[in-house]
C-alpha cells in the first residue's frame, strides 16, 4: 500500500524517471549514482574507474591485456584501474598532496612520479624518465597539449594515445599535431563518473595498433 502511494506521488511529481534510472538503467549499471554521491570515480560495486566517458571505458575493456605498458599524465583511481588490467603503469602527478595520498595505495605494478605542474616542460617530459616506451599513453592531467608533443615520441610502434576532454577548444593545437603525425581519431562522447554533463574522450591510433582498431 505504502509503495503504491509512493509510486503515485513519484509519477505526479515527474520523479518517477529518476526513480527508474536509479533502479535499473545504463547509469546505474555503470555506477554513476554511486560516483555522484561519493564524488569519486567508481563503479557500481565501488571499484576505481578512469574518470573518462563510459563509452570509452566500454570500448577499451575488451581490447586491453596484461602484456601492455601504460603511462598516464594524472593519477588516481585510473592508476589502480589500469594496474588491474595491464602489465605495468607509470603515472605522472603534478600535485604533491594528491601524489602522497595515491602513493599509499599503489599496487605493485604501478609507479607514480611526482613532477610539479608549475614547470610545463619538466611535467610533460616526466614519462621519459622511465626509460621506456608505452603501448598506451593517457593524457588526463595538466598541460595536455605539451604532453601530446612528448607522447608521440614515447609510444611503441603500435602505441595509442587516449586523451580526455578533447571537446575543449584549447586542446586543438595538440590534436592537430597528432593528426599531422598520421594518427586517426575516434571520439567517444557521453557521460562520465561524477559529472552531470556529457564530455568527450578520444583515442588516437595508427595502423597495426595494440587495441586492434
Amino acid at each position: 500500500m505504502i509503495k503504491k502511494i509512493a509510486l503515485r506521488l513519484l509519477r505526479q511529481t515527474n520523479l518517477i524517471a529518476l526513480y527508474e534510472l536509479k533502479k535499473s538503467s545504463y547509469l546505474s549499471e555503470n555506477g554513476w549514482f554511486n560516483s555522484f554521491a561519493t564524488k569519486q570515480s567508481i563503479s557500481a560495486d565501488g571499484q576505481p574507474l578512469p574518470w573518462m566517458t563510459y563509452p570509452l571505458v566500454d570500448f577499451i575493456i575488451p581490447r586491453i591485456s596484461n602484456n601492455l605498458s601504460v603511462a598516464e599524465y594524472g593519477s588516481g583511481g585510473s592508476t589502480i584501474w589500469w594496474a588491474s588490467k595491464v602489465k605495468d603503469v607509470f603515472a605522472v602527478e603534478g600535485d604533491k598532496f594528491w601524489y602522497r595520498k595515491i602513493s599509499k595505495n599503489l599496487p605493485i605494478n604501478a609507479t607514480i612520479h611526482f613532477q610539479s605542474s608549475l614547470h610545463k616542460d619538466k611535467y610533460a617530459g616526466a614519462i621519459i624518465k622511465s626509460n621506456k616506451k608505452y603501448d598506451i599513453i593517457v593524457i588526463d592531467g595538466r598541460h595536455r597539449v605539451r604532453c601530446s608533443f612528448v607522447a608521440v615520441k614515447q609510444l611503441t610502434s603500435g602505441g595509442v594515445i587516449i586523451w580526455d576532454n578533447t571537446e575543449r577548444k584549447e586542446y586543438q593545437t595538440g590534436i592537430d599535431l597528432l593528426k599531422r603525425s598520421g594518427f586517426k581519431q575516434i571520439q567517444f562522447v557521453g557521460m562520465s563518473p561524477i559529472n552531470t554533463y556529457k564530455s568527450e574522450t578520444s583515442v588516437f591510433y595508427k595502423k597495426n595498433n595494440c587495441l586492434i582498431i
